[in-house]
This record gives C-alpha cells, sequence and structure tokens, in this order.
C-alpha cells in the first residue's frame, strides 16, 4: 500500500500529463520487466536472511549448495586462490629448488618460474588463504638503482600493510636480496603462518 502511495506521489510529481497518461497499474508492470518482480528463491542466502528478517521459519527455506570458496559481493564464489594461482602457471617453490613446502613466517610459497628472481611469490597459509605477495629485489641491482616492474600476483587483492627485510639469499634466489612483503592480513593475522 505505501509503495503505491510512493509511486502514485512521484508520478505526480513528474508532471499531471504522465500521471494522466500511465495506466493505473504501470509501476506494477515495471515491477516485473526490471527483474523487481521475480520471485523469491530461498536457497539463495541472501533471499534467506531477508526471509528469517521478516519472520519467515527457516524451516522453509532449501539448504544452502556447499561452496568451494569464499562468496565475493554480488553472491558469486570465488575459487581456492591456490588453485587460480597454479592455472596461472604458479609452481610450489618446493617443487623447483630445495626448499620447505611451508616456511615458518612466509608459509607455502608459489611463484612463476620465468619471474625469477623478483617473483612475484605468492604465500598461502596450510589453508590455501592467500596471505601475502612478495617481492625479491636483489641488492646489487638495487645499489644501481634499477627500476623493478612485475606483475601483480592477485590483481585486486586488498593490502592491509607491507614489510621489507633483508636476506642473504636461499635455495630459488641465492643472492643477497630484500623480500619486500604485501601484507593481505592484518599483522595480528600474520600468526597464519607463523608455524
Amino acid at each position: 500500500m505505501r509503495l503505491h502511495a510512493l509511486l502514485t506521489a512521484a508520478a505526480l510529481c513528474a508532471g499531471p500529463a504522465l500521471a494522466q497518461e500511465a495506466p493505473q497499474n504501470a509501476h506494477l508492470e515495471h515491477l516485473g520487466h526490471s527483474g523487481l518482480g521475480k520471485p523469491v528463491d530461498l536457497r539463495d542466502p541472501q533471499h534467506r536472511r531477508v526471509a528469517q528478517a521478516l519472520g519467515q521459519s527457516r524451516a522453509a527455506a532449501a539448504p544452502a549448495p556447499k561452496r568451494t570458496g569464499s562468496i565475493k559481493p554480488g553472491g558469486r564464489t570465488s575459487l581456492n586462490p591456490r588453485l587460480v594461482a597454479e592455472r596461472r602457471g604458479y609452481k610450489r617453490v618446493s617443487s623447483l629448488v630445495n626448499f620447505p613446502a611451508f616456511f615458518p613466517g612466509i608459509g607455502v610459497v608459489y611463484v612463476k618460474p620465468d619471474t625469477l628472481p623478483v617473483g612475484p611469490f605468492l604465500s598461502f597459509d596450510r589453508k590455501d588463504r592467500l596471505v601475502s605477495t612478495i617481492y625479491m629485489l636483489p641488492l646489487d641491482q638495487m645499489n644501481e638503482r634499477k627500476r623493478f616492474e612485475a606483475e601483480t600476483g592477485f590483481q585486486g587483492a586488498r593490502v592491509d600493510h607491507t614489510t621489507m627485510y633483508f636476506n642473504e639469499g636461499h635455495p630459488g634466489v641465492d643472492m643477497p636480496h630484500y623480500h619486500y612483503v604485501l601484507w593481505h592480513v592484518s599483522k595480528k593475522n600474520e600468526a597464519l603462518v607463523a608455524k
């Protein structure tokens, strides 16, 4: 009833000619064409929340389908980021060189072999969550004031904070270099890769 009154008031404000030309139920036809008049699917989590807020029983809602990833805005399911990285050509560093499968403080590290030594290196926790993107900048190239350009690891991945620290060298990048780390988790959640 309120919707009808609001739409009628809006039509009158738009001008008397428009209000006279529009049929009595024109606003209802518009709702059907705009998609707002489509039936509610209670399997959709957003519709289920609205139904629950309106007091409909939870029993009426069908169980939600199982999802393999997180839900992005708009209700789309994201894939496991580690699997996405592998499909994009990233390899586990431990399969390329003598490097631990899980390195405390960094995590499970992936890289595209053709981007060595700079990277990006993608760091995951034990549950395949993307924790950080690491660039390894050789000290001799930094001393030459070389400009570094590298592709982004996961385009659009939110960066919470960054750290930069020196490393003497390790398998895969054996020369002295700096780790430039873009953390995709909070400082508190860095503990996801602590052990």
